[in-house]
């Protein structure tokens, strides 16, 4: 609170990235801060499922499905619960195939011998690159995060029209207002429900319901929309266009 009052009264402008950390800084530490939303790049959109040279809006019915998640391995993205899910899902005869992008270094002796658990191919960690061909190949993404700032690999996903499983916190329920998005609790049980109940869900209602989500993410997120209020910001009278 001293902090953002001290570089307030400096004329330090606070942006916050979407309205939901908007009103956090406030409830937390009574800090008026102007909310622009984030963005992620437009060729995440680009490259949606109606553009996919193949079809992979649905779980195969010869393959095992993918779920794929984005991010480092820190304690904050509950990657162990999701391990567990993925155990307690194939009990109930519901398998998936799991692939982690993202730096691994963090990753807990637990996390990893929770993979050891699993069958062999079951999980892929294949560390920091492009997420997008990977999105190409999913049949889902999930992010079980406990607390999020914003998500912005959650919105590269629902921006490419993958159905999108999150977890109920902070950060994340910036998505509330996607229709279409999948919600779970943060723990092992309630994730396997949602893996279970995702599987046996007709593959038009998959595609429907990312498409819903989709529609959204490009309206909410715009980077045209959202550069010209930074350049707002930094005293600009012009917009995108004509800085192109």
């Amino acid at each position: 609170m001293v902090q953002r009052r001290v570089l307030a009264v400096c004329g330090v402008k606070l942006i916050a990235v979407t309205p939901a950390v908007q009103e956090n800084e406030w409830r937390r530490f009574r800090v008026r801060t102007r909310a622009i939303n984030n963005y992620c790049s437009p060729r995440f959109a680009a490259t949606s499922r109606e553009t996919l040279p193949v079809d992979r809006t649905r779980p195969s019915a010869v393959n095992t499905p993918v779920v794929v998640s984005v991010g480092n391995c820190g304690p904050a993205k509950n990657h162990e619960a999701l391990l567990e899910a993925l155990r307690i899902a194939a009990d109930r005869d519901t398998s998936w195939r799991y692939i982690h992008i993202g730096a691994e270094d963090r990753a807990t002796a637990r996390e990893l011998a929770l993979v050891a658990t699993l069958p062999a191919g079951t999980v892929e960690y294949v560390g920091v690159q492009d997420p997008l061909p990977a999105l190409q190949r999913a049949d889902l993404f999930v992010m079980p995060s406990i607390y999020e700032g914003l998500g912005i690999a959650a919105l590269e996903a629902i921006s490419a029209g993958v159905p999108t499983l999150l977890a109920d916190s902070p950060g994340l329920r910036t998505f509330k207002s996607a229709e279409g998005v999948w919600w779970t609790a943060t723990e092992p049980a309630a994730i396997a429900d949602q893996l279970v109940r995702i599987a046996q869900t007709p593959p038009t209602e998959l595609v429907r319901r990312a498409q819903r989500a989709r529609t959204w993410a490009l309206s909410a997120f715009s980077m045209r929309r959202s550069i010209d209020a930074w350049l707002i910001e930094y005293g600009s009278t012009q917009g995108v266009g004509e800085h192109r």
